[in-house]
């Protein structure tokens, strides 16, 4: 490295931006592949899911 002082920040940063793009990616990719039917919520419809985290707290 030429300029440590820069380019260690800067590595960090680009290191913790990407692995959080990934984690978004990877939970967009899992609630999108959902069976939506399974829990009784239409898709798109998304005031059921209500129902889903009373149906947990009981």
């Amino acid at each position: 490295m030429k300029n440590p002082q820069r380019d260690l920040p800067l590595a960090v940063l680009l290191v913790v931006i990407g692995q959080t793009l990934v984690y978004v990616l990877f939970a967009v990719a899992y609630v999108a592949s959902l069976n939506w039917s399974v829990f009784g919520v239409k898709p798109g419809d998304w005031a059921d899911l209500t129902m889903i985290t009373s149906a947990t707290t009981q």
